[in-house]
């Protein structure tokens, strides 16, 4: 069954994503180090095992999303995705406050990956939303309805797109 496509929930979506990013951006946190993080990372990188390391770690991210989501009827989905968003407000800030030209890090790093990445997330987060009739039936009508659960179809897009993001970020931001 595919999702239905409402706007709403897009919309909702979006702004607690806009807003949660601006929140960890300003948020306050000691300063960790992150030059000297980033400094360290990019001189040791094996580009492969960094992409498999990236692609599998945010795919079990993804599948947490749409399994948690689904059985919460999108509720954990989003506090989940909020948190995403939010860690990338604290890092964006640490960025900022740790390099001396900061925009051409996030430029060249942080960028070039985030798109697709958050795009991933995103859609993980929207399909988890369709929990919400399936677990209506399973506890209005004490049934079990496999038609109600996601098709594997569906998560081809958000797979390609994870994978397309730890590319990215493994042969082109740790460059």
């Amino acid at each position: 069954m595919l999702p239905t496509f409402q706007y709403n929930r897009i919309l909702i979506l979006g702004l607690i994503g806009v807003l949660s990013y601006f929140i960890g951006f300003y948020y306050d946190l000691p300063q960790i180090g992150h030059k000297e993080l980033f400094i360290e990372l990019k001189k040791n990188v094996n580009h492969w095992e960094l992409f498999i390391f990236l692609f599998f770690t945010n795919l079990k991210v993804g599948l947490l999303i749409l399994l948690v989501g689904y059985i919460t009827g999108g509720i954990a989905s989003v506090i989940l995705f909020t948190w995403n968003l939010f860690s990338l407000g604290m890092l964006i800030s640490g960025i900022n406050s740790s390099f001396s030209n900061p925009l051409i890090v996030i430029e060249n790093q942080i960028l070039p990956h985030a798109v697709t990445e958050i795009l991933a997330f995103f859609i993980w987060t929207y399909l988890s939303f369709e929990g919400i009739p399936f677990m209506r039936k399973i506890v209005v009508n004490s049934e079990f309805a496999i038609e109600l659960i996601p098709s594997p179809k569906l998560l081809i897009v958000p797979t390609g797109l994870l994978a397309l993001s730890a590319l990215i970020e493994s042969f082109i931001s740790f460059n």
